[in-house]
């Protein structure tokens, strides 16, 4: 886990190249976009999203130095009521790096002076990103039908 060199740079338009694979993955539809979802999105679906991403936060492709380069294998958005975060490069999950990321967010957050992020959804049956956030210090203080919503007083 410490081994792997992370940063963040804004989202570009190029990067839907790469988005839409990882939107392929019924890991990655199923967690984030809904437990019901089985086909990949098209290119014009993403791209909407982002920019609604952006209009929201800040956007930041998720990129890790790999021999001196660096690669993009994911998308996060940092927001005071949503954080969505996607390692798209399944070779990259569960390695830490998703936890490294949320950690640089909520030290950008409390650096903006805001006192808390609100996860609006958790999906139910995303044990990951449950996991992953609890481990950052978000608390559940709410459900819907399909998801938690979490909290992090900061």
């Amino acid at each position: 886990m410490a081994d792997i060199e992370i940063r963040l740079r804004g989202f570009m338009e190029s990067d839907l190249v790469l988005a839409k694979e990882w939107y392929k993955d019924p890991a990655v539809l199923m967690g984030v976009i809904s437990p019901d979802q089985k086909d990949p999105l098209p290119i014009k679906y993403l791209s909407d999203m982002y920019n609604d991403l952006s209009s929201r936060g800040e956007l930041y492709a998720i990129e890790v130095n790999k021999s001196g380069e660096w690669f993009p294998i994911g998308e996060v958005t940092l927001a005071s009521n949503t954080l969505p975060i996607v390692i798209g490069d399944a070779n990259y999950r569960g390695k830490g790096i998703g936890k490294k990321v949320i950690q640089l967010l909520i030290s950008q957050a409390r650096e903006k002076g805001w006192e808390k992020i609100t996860l609006k959804g958790i999906y139910k049956n995303n044990i990951s990103s449950q996991r992953l956030f609890e481990s950052c210090g978000f608390k559940k203080v709410d459900e819907t039908t399909k998801c938690y919503i979490y909290e992090l007083v900061l």
